[in-house]
């Protein structure tokens, strides 16, 4: 899997980790817990919205397919490689 792909996937997880800790605080009505699992979700989708937006923004790929933005091939190179 790509740097991007691999970064996207993990934060997804991460996203739907908190989504449901947010359900199960939920349904034991600790409100505390609540407020602060809210605060992370709230925190972390706005962040990875952030990074879709600039990844979205900084793509730019010419009718052959190939990759002209630097920004993006640098996160769809392998570790330590070029796309």
């Amino acid at each position: 899997m790509t740097t991007l792909g691999a970064r996207l996937t993990q934060e997804h997880q991460g996203l739907d980790a908190l989504y449901e800790e947010i359900a199960n605080r939920v349904h034991c009505g600790d409100t505390v817990a609540l407020d602060a699992s809210w605060s992370s979700l709230e925190a972390g989708l706005l962040a990875h919205l952030d990074f879709e937006e600039e990844v979205t923004r900084a793509t730019v790929i010419t009718h052959s397919g190939a990759i002209v933005s630097e920004p993006v091939q640098k996160l769809l190179a392998p570790a330590g490689g070029t796309a």
